[in-house]
């Protein structure tokens, strides 16, 4: 089996352990870091092209049913602006209920839809899709390269940017307003006090990957296996539950669990040879990190094994 597996949030996760299965596959490994945010190591893989940003919301459109090629797609994270010491960083929350997150929906199709902004739900209630007629002249930043950070470094460039903060700006008078947060406030919640813009761009014409099966649960993954035609599987819990396909890559989110669930199991079928050749792709910072194991790479014995700092060089700014 060949296996390829991208990692969200790795940083977040995992830094503050020590994954000795993880760390001797480092050492192994041959690797290289991107320049690129994991969707778009993921996306250039299936030969599908960056736009202003990797078209991630038009993806989660297309697992939505929402395949209109004339619309640009942005994907709206409802999040929490948090006041630091002299800045704002943004939080993702998930706990916000199917009904605030409908409610809020709602609200800003009603206010904006004379200016041809139209909101929709995706499978999680803290995220929205935000559609338009209109080509948008900005770049975003991913929320999850973002969070605890201050915001006024990661905001809309480009052309359109001072209009597209402007809109942010009234997304969240809207939000303040709302008796959504007015409800979390009674549950000590936080509030739901801004929108998080990301991933946009127009539905991409193709994208081709051939004898490919497709696993996770997030819905950019889903688009991505229906424009592609692949094999789409949800997300298994561990690497022991895979069944065996020629060629399958995973999306996944980092968590505790990792080395016991998946890295110490890899690390047995590499040496096993029942994996062929195992990709890795990790998400930090903003950059992706890619290893790349054979077998043979694994009986490396006289590789030293270092501190996950020295492989990762955005660790501490990242955790």
């Amino acid at each position: 089996m060949n296996l390829d597996i991208y990692i969200e949030n790795f940083a977040q996760c995992l830094m503050q352990s020590n994954p000795a299965a993880l760390s001797r596959m480092l050492a192994s490994a041959h690797w290289q870091r991107q320049a690129v945010p994991l969707q778009g190591s993921l996306l250039k893989d299936f030969a599908v092209d960056a736009q202003s940003d990797w078209p991630a919301a038009a993806l989660i459109a297309v697992a939505h049913g929402l395949e209109n090629h004339q619309d640009y797609y942005l994907l709206a994270n409802l999040v929490h602006l948090d006041l630091r010491t002299d800045y704002f960083s943004a939080q993702g929350l998930s706990d916000i209920s199917p009904e605030h997150s409908d409610d809020i929906i709602d609200c800003l199709n009603v206010h904006f839809q004379d200016r041809q902004l139209f909101f929709s739900p995706t499978s999680h209630p803290s995220m929205m899709l935000m559609s338009t007629p209109q080509l948008p002249l900005i770049n975003t930043h991913n929320l999850s390269d973002v969070e605890g950070k201050d915001v006024r470094h990661y905001m809309p460039a480009g052309e359109d940017a001072l209009h597209w903060r402007m809109m942010m700006n009234e997304m969240q008078m809207l939000l303040h307003a709302h008796p959504a947060n007015l409800e979390r406030e009674q549950q000590q919640k936080l509030a739901i006090n801004s929108l998080w813009l990301e991933g946009g761009g127009r539905l991409p014409s193709r994208a081709m990957k051939s004898n490919t099966t497709l696993m996770s649960n997030h819905d950019m993954v889903r688009g991505l296996a229906r424009l592609s035609a692949c094999e789409h599987l949800e997300l298994v819990a561990s690497f022991a539950e895979l069944e065996y396909h020629d060629h399958l890559v995973i999306w996944m989110q980092a968590n505790p669990e990792l080395e016991s669930l998946w890295f110490e199991p890899l690390l047995e079928a590499l040496r096993g040879a029942t994996v062929k050749h195992l990709n890795l792709y990790f998400s930090i910072a903003g950059n992706t990190y890619h290893l790349s194991l054979k077998p043979l790479d694994v009986w490396k014995f006289w590789r030293r094994v270092k501190p996950l700092s020295e492989y990762f060089v955005e660790i501490e700014h990242a955790s």
